[in-house]
């Protein structure tokens, strides 16, 4: 289980995963030296659409937490606001 530092990290590289279409440079950029991720399973794990990498809701699950980003199958109900929504 990676630490809260080590889950903020991996959102960030998985960010820059996505701009380089690598799911293996998310995977080993997230390793700490004594973790051993499961791997992850194209078309379970995730898919490409229009040249991005959309993560599953299975995928999500794994993770066990919400990073709040609006990802499309996101299972904890998160919802991004519109720009034009009030945040009241």
């Amino acid at each position: 289980m990676l630490s809260p530092a080590s889950r903020a990290l991996c959102v960030r590289l998985l960010s820059q995963a996505k701009k380089h279409h690598s799911i293996q440079f998310f995977v080993q950029s997230c390793m700490d030296q004594n973790d051993q991720p499961e791997p992850l399973v194209e078309g379970e794990d995730y898919y490409f659409e229009d040249g991005l990498m959309v993560l599953t809701a299975r995928y999500h699950l794994r993770r066990g937490y919400c990073c709040e980003q609006g990802c499309r199958h996101c299972p904890y109900g998160f919802a991004k606001k519109d720009v034009g929504e009030d945040s009241f």
